[in-house]
């Protein structure tokens, strides 16, 4: 490990009990590992949490972070709640949870809600708040409304490589600083609200907007915010913990090669077995091979992302017939009965 990576990595829990030897493997490394509570709409597709075995593993897990002297981090960071949203039957909900958490020692709870985040702060003065990677808390004017609210804020992704707003933002916020570091999404993807929307009423949305420009042109992948394990010293005097996107992770053996690679600071493995992306996910779904050996990506990445910013201008960028490949009917089609329509406030 790398001696700079001591406690400042926030790992996702995965729901399985075999991801525990992992975590105790790299707990010097491990600050704080997050995790979505049964049934609740957060920042990914829940259908994990509606395992019958997953509140057990669960309670496992918070058992074993206790012993390894690592912080759990509740997560109410859904984009959406349907019909609960603004409500003060969510209200009740979200105060219940956290107390029934604060039973099991938890202490932190991220949330992508300033509304929440001010209930949080009001019930329960005590507890670490974390503004959400998907509150995209991107300039110094909107930390700067959260100077009273939390006490961390995972700036969003488009900062990965913006390192002079990344500073304007550290000099102005008296909160702590984290980064997602292996996120794989588009650079200021146009799909992302309606993307983690749909994941808080537990849907993926099947256009899977992203997979089509990656299928097309992979190299668009070395172009999202992803920071590789190598560049992470660039940000130890920038930021103060790195978040890694691990909920979707399906083996303990996956879990260990990432946080060996980034609390290492190096990896000479496939980059993109590191990155986390619903897209690249898709294109691997088609059949379309994608391996780049980190080791042969030029030294001098860094120094050119930053250049750019991190930006991404399309050349080519994203048509109609990419998403809808077969000939569409010219006729019109009427609306059907509201009732056939997908219920769009589904709390679930």
């Amino acid at each position: 490990m790398n001696p700079q990576m001591h406690k400042r990595i926030s790992v996702g829990w995965n729901g399985r009990v075999e991801s525990l030897a992992v975590l105790a493997e790299h707990r010097q490394a491990i600050a704080e590992v997050y995790f979505a509570p049964p049934g609740i709409p957060s920042g990914r597709n829940n259908s994990a949490t509606r395992a019958p075995e997953y509140a057990e593993h669960l309670e496992t897990l918070l058992q074993e972070l206790a012993a390894l002297d690592i912080r759990g981090n509740l997560l109410l960071n859904g984009l959406c709640a349907g019909e609960w949203t603004g409500s003060r039957a969510w209200a009740r909900q979200a105060v219940a949870t956290v107390a029934r958490y604060r039973e099991d020692g938890v202490n932190d709870v991220s949330c992508a809600s300033v509304t929440d985040l001010l209930l949080l702060r009001h019930e329960f003065p005590q507890l670490t708040l974390h503004a959400s990677v998907n509150l995209f808390i991107d300039t110094v004017e909107k930390s700067a409304q959260l100077r009273h609210v939390c006490d961390v804020i995972t700036l969003d992704r488009s900062l990965n490589y913006d390192l002079e707003r990344m500073a304007a933002i550290r000099q102005a916020a008296p909160q702590r600083l984290k980064l997602l570091v292996n996120e794989g999404c588009l650079a200021g993807c146009v799909h992302r609200v309606q993307h983690f929307n749909a994941l808080a009423h537990n849907r993926n949305l099947q256009t899977a907007y992203c997979k089509f420009l990656f299928a097309r042109s992979p190299q668009l992948i070395l172009q999202t915010p992803f920071i590789r394990p190598e560049d992470l010293p660039h940000y130890f005097s920038r930021v103060d913990g790195f978040k890694l996107a691990t909920r979707d992770v399906r083996s303990a053996e996956h879990l260990d090669l990432l946080l060996r690679a980034y609390s290492d600071c190096r990896y000479a493995g496939n980059l993109f077995d590191l990155v986390s992306s619903d897209g690249i996910a898709a294109v691997a779904a088609l059949g379309i091979p994608l391996y780049l050996p980190n080791a042969e990506i030029p030294a001098d990445f860094f120094q050119r992302r930053v250049a750019e910013r991190g930006r991404w201008l399309p050349e080519d960028p994203i048509r109609p017939e990419m998403v809808f490949r077969k000939r569409r009917s010219s006729r019109v089609a009427k609306p059907g009965p509201r009732e056939d329509l997908p219920d769009c406030h589904d709390p679930t």
